[in-house]
C-alpha cells in the first residue's frame, strides 16, 4: 500500500526545485501524491505529479491536456525530477 505524503516530502521536493532553478513551480500534497503546479493561487495549472509508492520510491505521472498519464518511471524523487528536466523539459516550463 502506498505511503501518505508528509511535510518532509514536500520540503524535499521544494528544495530540489530550487536547486534546478524551477522556482515557478509550486508543490501541493494530496494523499499519496505531490503535485507540481504553476500559476497564481486559485488558478493553478498542473504539470506533473509524483505518487509515493514506497518509503523511498515514487512513480511519476504527467498532465496531458485534461487528464493524468502514467509513465513507466519509478525511482527516488530527485532522480525522477532530473529525468523530467532532462528528457521532458517542456513539462516543467511555465504555462499561461
Amino acid at each position: 500500500m502506498p505511503k501518505q505524503v508528509n511535510e518532509f516530502d514536500v520540503a524535499k521536493l521544494e528544495r530540489l526545485l530550487r536547486q534546478q532553478n524551477l522556482d515557478h513551480l509550486a508543490v501541493r500534497k494530496h494523499g499519496t501524491k505531490l503535485i507540481l503546479e504553476s500559476g497564481p493561487d486559485g488558478d493553478r495549472i498542473p504539470h506533473a505529479r509524483f505518487v509515493k509508492d514506497t518509503v523511498h520510491l515514487w512513480l511519476v505521472d504527467v498532465h496531458a491536456g485534461r487528464r493524468w498519464e502514467r509513465t513507466p518511471f519509478r525511482a527516488q524523487l530527485g532522480e525522477l525530477l532530473e529525468l523530467l528536466a532532462d528528457a521532458f523539459p517542456w513539462l516543467l516550463v511555465p504555462r499561461a
